[in-house]
C-alpha cells in the first residue's frame, strides 16, 4: 500500500505539471545483491517545464510554493513530495530529484526491500 502510495504521488505530479501532448515515463528497478537482499529503484521522469535548482531546494518538505520567474503562477507543492519521503524514510530509503528549466524533471526513490 505505501509502494502505490510513493509511486502515485511522483506520477501524479509528473502529470499535473506536464503539458498536454508531453511525456511521463515510469521505471521500476528490482535488483537482488549478491547477500540476496533486494532493492527497488523507482524513477519518474517528465518533459516538463522544469524546475530551478533553487526550486528543487524546496521540495520534500512540508509545503512551499514553486514561483519561477517566467510564470505568473505559483504552484503549491503541498505535503504529497514530503509524505513520500517520509515513507521512503521509513524504509530506510532516500528520495531525489534531478531536473533542469526546459528539460523536465526526474524524481527517484530507492529502498531495501529486505523485510517488507
Amino acid at each position: 500500500m505505501r509502494l502505490q502510495q510513493v509511486i502515485l504521488s511522483y506520477y501524479g505530479n509528473a502529470i499535473k505539471f506536464t503539458p498536454a501532448g508531453g511525456t511521463v515515463i515510469v521505471n521500476l528497478n528490482l535488483e537482488r545483491n549478491k547477500n540476496g537482499k533486494s532493492f527497488l529503484t523507482i524513477n519518474v521522469l517528465d518533459n516538463g517545464p522544469g524546475i530551478s535548482k533553487e526550486g528543487q531546494n524546496k521540495l520534500f518538505k512540508v509545503f512551499g510554493y514553486l514561483e519561477e520567474s517566467r510564470s505568473k503562477n505559483k504552484e503549491g507543492i503541498g505535503l504529497g513530495l514530503y509524505i513520500t519521503k517520509s515513507i521512503v524514510t521509513q524504509f530506510n530509503g532516500e528520495v531525489w530529484v534531478e531536473s533542469e528549466i526546459g528539460k523536465g524533471s526526474t524524481f527517484g526513490l530507492f529502498f531495501e526491500l529486505e523485510k517488507y
